[in-house]
């Protein structure tokens, strides 16, 4: 019997599915749609990182290497999906990916990194011939803006022909989450307006932003209850919000998982992140999917996909008076939430479902394994012939 073809596609994903922040949350869709359609047994996810203390981080690059080696010599591996974000992420996947290369595996990297960019501009020469020579090892270098894609061209030196633009998608939530059908429309009058900060909690994410715009508001008199969901810097912003005389108005659940931050979405009125930098956030996704209004800022890729006054809410990062008063025109009505939610779901629909997506993945595999002249598995043979006719 003719052996069959490697047809593992393994993801490389700093703190795994549910501790990895957007890269786990991107990488856990893609994994369920995959399932989905029955490759189960074919999609294998390595963690080098780990969700724990940072002095683990070696042992979690040691046993990701180990088992990505016990595969590749069982011949199992198709593809390494690795996803990269900055700084310390080089080395740790730099490692991982020169290990597939040596193996002679087809590597996609997925660059997810906000600040990737000036970091990359105002790094050492090593530094950067480190980052330069990780991306070259791999077949395709996805990105999530064409921001982003100029960016690698021109500044870290890849070629055009070996960077993609990509942007995230998400499953339809809705179809998931039945109570999204009965969900109040925002900012329903008699009751605190409520809004959701769904990130790591950080100075880049806008979390000063925000507290300092929520306090304008309540001293403003306008009546709402503010959510900051994710881990990062959180003793440090709990005091500030106490500060404020915001803490009976404020909560800090900590980091929640897929189905957390689904809920908190569902209950929020909006969506609030006015990050300083971003690439494209999966939380606005997920609100999109939901109909929950956006606040947001004009940072990463976010510009490339959503419209002020049409699909968000957008104001300049770090401009916590322009945030208080697109925030005051949600609460107070002068902006129509529902419309705004109404078009995001819309937005949604057109260009964010998971199938196309997964579709758009399968292809970049099949053709990272072509190039490598390696014979195609089963589940990448049809998107390769698809690819290769557009």
């Amino acid at each position: 019997m003719k052996p069959q073809p490697p047809s593992r596609i393994v993801f490389v994903t700093p703190g795994g599915v549910e501790a990895g922040g957007g890269m786990g949350r991107i990488t856990g869709y893609i994994v369920d749609e995959l399932s989905r359609r029955g490759q189960t047994g074919d999609l294998v996810v390595l963690d080098p990182r780990g969700g724990g203390s940072v002095l683990a981080s070696p042992w979690h690059l040691l046993r990701a290497c180990a088992r990505l080696l016990a595969m590749a010599l069982r011949g199992e591996v198709a593809v390494v999906h690795v996803n990269t974000s900055e700084r310390l992420s080089y080395p740790r996947k730099g490692l991982l990916m020169q290990l597939a290369r040596l193996l002679g595996l087809p590597v996609i990297a997925h660059m997810h990194g906000a600040d990737f960019m000036p970091y990359f501009d105002r790094a050492s020469a090593l530094e950067r011939w480190w980052v330069r020579r990780v991306l070259r090892t791999s077949q395709k270098v996805v990105v999530l803006g064409d921001s982003f894609r100029r960016h690698a061209i021109e500044q870290v030196g890849l070629p055009a022909a070996q960077v993609v633009t990509v942007f995230n998608a998400i499953p339809d939530l809705r179809r998931e989450q039945p109570q999204s059908a009965r969900r109040p429309l925002p900012f329903a009058a008699g009751r605190p307006a409520r809004l959701l900060m769904l990130a790591n909690i950080s100075a880049r994410k806008g979390a000063d932003s925000l507290l300092t715009a929520a306090a304008a508001l309540r001293a403003a008199g306008h009546d709402f209850h503010l959510t900051l969901a994710g881990g990062g810097e959180i003793r440090q912003f709990q005091t500030m919000a106490a500060e404020l005389g915001l803490a009976p108005v404020t909560d800090f659940p900590g980091w929640v998982d897929r189905a957390g931050a689904h809920r908190l979405l569902l209950e929020a009125d909006a969506l609030v992140l006015p990050s300083r930098a971003e690439g494209l956030p999966i939380a606005i996704l997920e609100a999109l999917a939901l109909g929950t209004p956006i606040v947001t800022t004009p940072v990463g890729a976010i510009p490339e996909v959503l419209r002020d006054g049409e699909t968000a809410l957008i104001v300049p990062p770090g401009d916590a008076a322009s945030l208080t008063a697109a925030l005051a025109r949600l609460i107070t009505g002068a902006t129509s939430a529902a419309a705004l939610a109404e078009a995001g779901r819309r937005l949604y629909e057109r260009s964010f479902a998971i199938e196309g997506f997964c579709d758009r993945w399968l292809a970049l595999y099949a053709e990272a394994i072509g190039a490598l002249g390696r014979p195609l598995p089963a589940w990448a043979a049809a998107p390769a012939t698809a690819a290769r006719a557009a």
